[in-house]
């Protein structure tokens, strides 16, 4: 279990926070700018809080799979995601994406978060993006906040400009 996380996570390669199998963070409260892979990946994991800035990441902001996040609360701007079948870790939900976890509270701002994608897939919920296969449930409780000019696209050449968060249910 940590306690706190307080830091400036920038320029970094891999996976800034990696919370995995049962761990626990009680508060991360960080700025992540210019990463090139995901900022928080919570797997099976709890995390109470995050707060922070993420600014013009090259991945997914947070990601949650199979995972419990009590809040999120931030800015998220700038942040792009392109899928292809080398970067599965890197499709859809370019701030936040979801699979079969629970998250209670978003609230933020949402602008000019992008997410690219190949054949259909990846090109989803330039924001924000929820996901469960069949038999399994995503649930985010509430969101609140500011949604400006957020994309997604795939190369099929369907294409999503919208002010609202993209959310796929099961």
């Amino acid at each position: 279990s940590i306690t706190s996380i307080e830091s400036l996570f920038m320029d970094n390669g891999y996976i800034g926070v990696y919370n995995k199998k049962l761990g626990v963070i009680n508060s991360l409260k960080s700025d992540f700018i210019g990463n090139k892979s995901v900022s928080i990946y919570n797997e099976y994991g709890i995390v109470e809080s995050i707060i922070g800035d993420f600014l013009s990441n090259k991945g997914k902001a947070v990601s949650n799979t199979y995972g419990t996040i009590g809040l999120i609360d931030g800015r998220f701007v700038g942040n792009s995601t392109n899928y292809s079948n080398k970067t599965p870790m890197l499709g859809p939900g370019a701030a936040i994406h979801n699979h079969e976890g629970f998250i209670d509270l978003i609230m933020g701002e949402f602008i000019e978060n992008t997410t690219n994608g190949v054949n259909n897939y990846g090109g989803l919920g330039g924001a924000i993006y929820n996901s469960a296969y069949d038999n399994s449930t995503a649930q985010i409780g509430n969101i609140t906040g500011d949604f400006i000019g957020n994309y997604a696209q795939t190369t099929s050449g369907f294409a999503l400009k919208t002010c609202v968060p993209t959310i796929k249910e099961a």
